[in-house]
C-alpha cells in the first residue's frame, strides 16, 4: 500500500481503542492546545499518551520506547526534553519534537545555558537522532530553519473530524445565549483565556464603537491583569463568560460566529490554533495587517479581516489575493497528509 494511502486511511480513524501502540507521544501539562495536539498524534502515529513531569519512572519509559515524539516544548519544558534526547541518541534510539517558535530552547537572562542548548540541538540535528519540527512552515519564515530541523503545518489547521465540524452546526445553551443578545447584530468572538498578547485589551477598547452594530463575546478565563478590560466588555453590554468553556461550546460558538478574533500583539507572531479552526469551519478571522497570519491567509485563501477603526464599517474584509494562484497543497487534507509524513519520517 502507499504511503500517501496509509496515513490517509489513519487520519479517517475515530477511535484510539483499535490502534497498536509503537511508542509514546508525551507533553508536559494538557493546558491549551497541548491534549489536543496528543490525542491527535497518538491515533495518528500509534504512539501511547503520556503526560506530566520526566520521572525517574517516566525517564525509564522514555529511554525504552522505540519512537519518542514530544509534542510540544518550549522554554519551560526544552531543558529536559534535550537531555532525553541525548540519552536516546547515544542508545541508538530517535527522538522527535514540535515547537512553537524559534526561541524554543531559550529562557530569558540565562544566555550561557541557552548557548549550550541551541548547540545541543544542532549537535543531535547532525546525528540526525533529533528532529524538532516548527509548526509555522520555513517557507512562510525562512530563519527557523537555524533553530528547526524541519516542518508541518500546526496541526489545528486540519484536525477536526467530520463530526466536529457537524458540532459546530449544533446549537449549546451558550452559543443559543449569544444569538439571543445579539438580536440580529454582528458576532464576533474571542476564545480562550483572556490575554494582552492576544489583542483583548485592545479588543475591550473597540466595544465602545461597535455595541451598536456588533455583540462581542469574550468565552474562556479571565486572569486578573485582564479584568479590568472585560469590565468594560460587560459594561457596553458585552458577554464575557468567564470560565472553562467545553469543547462543545466552542465549536458552537465558532458555528454562530461572523468573526472569530485573531489579532494578536506584534510580539505574539506565533502560529494560532483560533485561526486554524476559523480557517476549517470558514469563518472569518479579523487579524493584524502583515501579521504571521495574515500572510498565512493570502497563502491558504482564508478571508480575514482588517479593524483599522473604530467602528464595524472599518472592519474591511480582505478575500484572497487573486494573483496568489490556487494551490492545492493548502487544502486541509493536504496539510495533513504533508505532516503526518514528515512526524513519520522524523520517528522511524
Amino acid at each position: 500500500m502507499a504511503k500517501d494511502q496509509r496515513i490517509a486511511n489513519r487520519l479517517k480513524m475515530n477511535s484510539m481503542q483499535s490502534v497498536r501502540r509503537k511508542g509514546l507521544v508525551h507533553v508536559f501539562d494538557e493546558l491549551g492546545h497541548r491534549r489536543a495536539y496528543q490525542d491527535l498524534l497518538a491515533v495518528l502515529l500509534d504512539l501511547q499518551p503520556e503526560t506530566g513531569s520526566i520521572t525517574p519512572a517516566r525517564l525509564y519509559k522514555m529511554l525504552k520506547a522505540p519512537r519518542l515524539l514530544f509534542a510540544t516544548i518550549g522554554p519551560g519544558t526544552s531543558r529536559g526534553a534535550l537531555l532525553v534526547c541525548l540519552a536516546r541518541a547515544v542508545a541508538g534510539r530517535k527522538t522527535c519534537a514540535i515547537c512553537m517558535d524559534h526561541d524554543w530552547y531559550a529562557i530569558r537572562g540565562r544566555v550561557m545555558s541557552n548557548f549550550l542548548s541551541f548547540q545541543l540541538f544542532r549537535v543531535l540535528s547532525r546525528t540526525r537522532r533529533l528532529t524538532v519540527l516548527s509548526i509555522i512552515p520555513h517557507f512562510l519564515r525562512p530563519t527557523l530553519r537555524e533553530s528547526t530541523t524541519d516542518w508541518i503545518y500546526d496541526p489545528q489547521l486540519w484536525d477536526l473530524s467530520d463530526y466536529e465540524r457537524q458540532c459546530a452546526q449544533r446549537r449549546t445553551e451558550l452559543s443559543e445565549r449569544v444569538r439571543s443578545i445579539a438580536r440580529g447584530r454582528k458576532i464576533i468572538v474571542y476564545l480562550g483565556k483572556a490575554a494582552a498578547r492576544k489583542g483583548f485589551d485592545e479588543l475591550a477598547g473597540l466595544s465602545e464603537s461597535l455595541c451598536g452594530e456588533a455583540l462581542i463575546v469574550s468565552a474562556g478565563l479571565v486572569p486578573k491583569d485582564c479584568r479590568v478590560f472585560a469590565d468594560d466588555l460587560k459594561r457596553k453590554g458585552m458577554l464575557v463568560e468567564d470560565r472553562r468553556v467545553t469543547n462543545a461550546e466552542l465549536l458552537s460558538l465558532y458555528g454562530c460566529a461572523d468573526y472569530v478574533w485573531c489579532k494578536y500583539a506584534p510580539s505574539n507572531e506565533k502560529s494560532s490554533g483560533i485561526f486554524g479552526r476559523s480557517y476549517q469551519l470558514g469563518k472569518v478571522a479579523i487579524v493584524r495587517e502583515g501579521s504571521y497570519l495574515d500572510i498565512l491567509a493570502r497563502h491558504i485563501k482564508h478571508p480575514t479581516a482588517y479593524c483599522t477603526g473604530s467602528g464595524l464599517s472599518d472592519i474591511a474584509l480582505y478575500t484572497a489575493d487573486p494573483a496568489l494562484p490556487a494551490d492545492e497543497k493548502f487544502a486541509a487534507p493536504n496539510m495533513a497528509l504533508h505532516s503526518v509524513a514528515v512526524l513519520e519520517n522524523s520517528l522511524e
